[in-house]
């Protein structure tokens, strides 16, 4: 084998090496982007189930608030109707 033949596959081997390393970083980072967006659609699905939770709660209170409005007004016209009639023997 001549000299340039030799140097030329030291070259070769240089590169092929090369590119096996970054091949692996390129495999490594993804990996790591991977898990990354994992964690990251865990967190994701983790927001939605609170923000649903929250949803129904609120809905669950403005329920509440509207049976109470209910109430009220209906004291209130029984109220009203009361004073009606001792308005009516005040007279």
């Amino acid at each position: 084998m001549t000299d340039y033949q030799s140097d030329r596959l030291d070259r070769i081997e240089a590169l092929v090496e090369s590119n096996a390393r970054a091949l692996e970083a390129m495999g490594d980072n993804v990996n790591k982007w991977q898990q990354e967006s994992q964690r990251d659609r865990s967190r994701l699905y983790q927001a939605m189930t609170q923000l649903a939770q929250t949803q129904a709660n609120f809905y669950e209170r403005l329920d509440e608030l509207e049976q109470r409005q209910d109430d009220l007004s209906r004291r209130q016209r029984e109220i009203v109707e009361i004073l009606k009639l001792l308005t009516q023997k005040l007279q």
